[in-house]
């Protein structure tokens, strides 16, 4: 049963949730589709080829995951102080320099790329070099695509348009399946033109999400005006762990490809099913970590401490809701999945069974790790993120691999590769104890937060509202808190009562759809700057400065609340970001 003040925070997560999950999929969307077309029309070489290539997808992306995620974290924590301008800043120099470095890293790929595919795992002068090669050269053709995809998927949760990254991954989906569909029932290709049929998917994609920039009611603007190149720096650094996770997680992939290879090739093709289901369960798992970091950074930005522990203990449980029912399925469909993507290839059937069953074993494991690592990454632990990557997908998986391969030759290469994610978690709290040089004894401690974050308890009034006398009762006690801090009674009574009729407004006009909505009303004291009150609800959009614009003096009485609120205010600031109304009132 979920809290009441928990509702907002479960919906903010649950509809990020739905598009940072199509953004992690539009990235690895055309290597999904492939590995179903290819297990199923080609023989064991050319999947174990392509197997070969597939960890380089997470150094194809590693661009975009880096700039995305410092990126969709910065500009949030700038719309939490209400700082628009500097939001788009961010947003500018980031698309300058993504895609700027997609096509380099393009051109050095395609330069280098005979000694790339001999150290992937391919012989050279073998049938497996010359496909893997073919697949690589015209896959990595549409990096720029594949970067621009991340970066603009990346920052539409905050300017609410999730429906165009719906759209963006249908039309990929659609180019690609019907792309790959005709090269080989029409014209019998190979890898290369599958190939390049999802490189033409991305950028179909990419043109799709483009669209979205012509509207008038965005946030984000794209300009060469006043570039941030400072805050470049600090996005980057702040998404270096996403970067650190897909270069950890190439270099495991080409580990394990590597031990497979050793064992046989049926051990490589298995691996290859476990690694093309790992781009459909990824974006589940790393589109809730996503969409935890990014309303973490919202509430980081204000220093809200209270909302912060809201956030994490709602995230834990959708992470033990999805991923835990995911991972059940997993077990359980583990012979359909592998015939999936290996139905021409009935040698490798029983290694790819028993890969699925192994990996849904340690998939919760792995989700809880990286929700863990992106809180370090907003709470600027950026180091410590990089090292839960660099431990878990580097120095665990290649003891617990070697070890248990050398044993128990495939299975144990399976096991080994999810007792590394076990051992992980295994050893969060013994980092947060070090962290904090005490035992865990509250939920407080698992925060890690430094001494003097946040407002004092005492200075903070939070309530969450539903209902009008909901309403009644948190306008009264604004106004004890207001006083109760030295505020005169004129001013803390005007303060209430605007706050009393600014949220009557919101469930009079804003609740009428019926679905369900709540509203977060939040008073902070500082003795410089006098009362902040923040008002956050999840209706349709509703400006209040852009409405007070158009306000005639015909009836006086006419949305007094809000000729209070304007008239009592030194500054009112709103922004609507992941469909979330954002008001904040200084007086």
């Amino acid at each position: 049963m979920w809290q009441k003040e928990d509702k907002l925070i479960r919906d903010l997560l649950l509809n990020s949730f739905g598009a940072f999950f199509l953004s992690m999929l539009t990235s690895s969307l055309g290597t999904l589709v492939d590995g179903l077309v290819i297990g199923n029309v080609m023989d064991t070489q050319c999947v174990a080829a392509f197997g070969l290539v597939n960890p380089l997808n997470f150094i194809f992306a590693i661009t975009g995951s880096i700039l995305g995620s410092g990126m969709s974290n910065g500009c949030a924590r700038a719309l939490g102080r209400n700082d628009r301008e500097q939001a788009c800043r961010l947003f500018s120099v980031t698309r300058i320099v993504g895609i700027g470095l997609s096509i380099a890293v393009m051109i050095l790929i395609v330069a280098f790329i005979d000694p790339i595919t001999t150290l992937l795992g391919a012989e050279s002068g073998t049938e497996m070099f010359v496909n893997a090669k073919e697949y690589l050269l015209f896959y990595v053709l549409g990096l720029p695509a594949i970067t621009a995809t991340k970066l603009l998927s990346s920052i539409m949760p905050l300017d609410s348009d999730r429906r165009r990254i719906v759209t963006a991954t249908a039309v990929m989906t659609a180019v690609n399946i019907a792309g790959d569909l005709f090269c080989v029932s029409v014209l019998h290709a190979g890898l290369a033109e599958i190939a390049l049929v999802t490189t033409i998917s991305y950028y179909a994609g990419t043109l799709v999400l483009m669209h979205h920039f012509i509207k008038k009611d965005i946030i984000f603007r794209f300009s060469v005006r006043g570039l941030d190149w400072r805050g470049l720096f600090d996005i980057t650094r702040k998404g270096l762990p996403k970067g650190v996770s897909r270069v950890t997680s190439s270099i495991r992939g080409i580990f394990i490809n590597r031990t497979a290879a050793a064992i046989a090739a049926v051990a490589v093709a298995g691996f290859s099913v476990q690694s093309n289901i790992n781009y459909m369960t990824n974006a589940v798992v790393m589109g809730l970590a996503q969409s935890f970091m990014l309303v973490t950074s919202l509430y980081y930005g204000e220093e809200n401490k209270e909302a912060l522990k809201r956030v994490t203990r709602t995230a834990c449980r959708l992470e033990l809701m999805f991923v835990g029912l995911l991972s059940l399925a997993l077990l359980a469909l583990a012979p359909f999945v592998a015939k999936l993507y290996l139905g021409s290839n009935a040698d490798a059937l029983p290694a790819g069974t028993l890969s699925v069953r192994w990996y849904a074993a340690g998939l919760l494991f792995q989700g809880f790790c990286i929700l863990f690592a992106d809180y370090l990454q907003v709470t600027g632990r950026v180091f410590w993120a990089n090292m839960v990557y660099v431990a878990e997908d580097v120095v665990l998986t290649a003891a617990a691999v070697s070890i248990l391969a050398e044993r128990f030759s495939t299975g144990g290469l399976y096991a080994g590769i999810s007792l590394a994610h076990v051992l992980t978690v295994c050893l969060i709290p013994v980092f947060i104890m070090a962290v904090n040089r005490r035992k865990i004894s509250s939920s407080d401690d698992l925060l890690m937060l430094e001494e003097g974050f946040g407002i004092a308890p005492e200075n903070e009034y939070a309530q969450t509202v539903t209902d009008l006398e909901g309403a009644v009762a948190a306008s009264e006690e604004i106004i004890v808190f207001c006083e109760g801090r030295g505020v005169d009674h004129k001013t803390a009574s005007r303060l209430g009562l605007a706050a009393e009729e600014m949220v009557t407004n919101i469930i009079q006009h804003g609740f009428k759809d019926g679905k369900p909505h709540s509203i977060d009303l939040r008073a902070l004291y500082k003795e410089a700057d006098g009362v902040t009150l923040i008002i956050r609800d999840n209706c349709r959009p509703f400006d209040p400065k852009e409405r007070f614009r158009y306000l005639t003096d015909d009836d006086p009485t006419a949305n007094i609340g809000l000729r209070l609120t304007m008239n009592l205010a030194k500054e009112v600031t709103y922004t609507s970001a992941m469909r979330l109304n954002n008001v904040t009132i200084k007086v």
